[in-house]
This record gives C-alpha cells, sequence and structure tokens, in this order.
C-alpha cells in the first residue's frame, strides 16, 4: 500500500518497522542517507490550489536527519532505546546504559 501526503510537514517523522509480527527483531541490516527528497510519486497536491511554483517547492524540499533512535536488544519485550542526535554538524549518542560507554 503507498501513501500519499496533500502536503509535506515542517518535520517528518519516519518510524521503520523493526520488529516482526511475533515481535522478534528484524535482523537485516538497514541504510539510508542522511538527506532525502519525498518522491512525487508519494505527494498528492491539489492543482487548483497551490501555482506552479509552489508545486515546485514542495517536490524539491530536502529533508535533513538530526535525530536516530536506535533499539538494542532481540525483541519488543526486552532492549534498551538510546538516541543520536546531530548538533553543529556534529553526532552525539545519549545513552544512559552505563554498561554501554
Amino acid at each position: 500500500m503507498r501513501y500519499r501526503m496533500i502536503q509535506l510537514p515542517r518535520i517528518l517523522i519516519l518510524n521503520v518497522k523493526r520488529f516482526g509480527a511475533d515481535g522478534s527483531k528484524l535482523k537485516n541490516t538497514l541504510n539510508f542517507e542522511e538527506e532525502i527528497q519525498i518522491d512525487s510519486d508519494y505527494l498528492s497536491l491539489d492543482k487548483e490550489k497551490y501555482s506552479e511554483s509552489a508545486q515546485n517547492k514542495e517536490f524539491n524540499h530536502i529533508y535533513r536527519l538530526y535525530a536516530l533512535i536506535v533499539h538494542e536488544g532481540y525483541s519488543t519485550g526486552s532492549g534498551h532505546y538510546y538516541a543520536y542526535i546531530k548538533n553543529n554538524e556534529k553526532w552525539y549518542c545519549y545513552n544512559d546504559d552505563t554498561s554501554n560507554t
């Protein structure tokens, strides 16, 4: 199923499914860029509502990754979450687990 957006949000939050139906962790590797552009196939703009320049602005909008939440563990019932956050072009790891320094 493909979802379409009528208008792009200022901040885009993506949730990537990383668990199977039984709650087990998916082990396939995820790779992604720090910048993404939403393809026009995912946009459903009302051409009467938006001028051509406004449509081009939506189609050419680039999102830049600045935060990422990571789950470390084997299932939805166990594990630990921590985050990576980008500040001043440098990535920082925020992890309250003292055993993982």
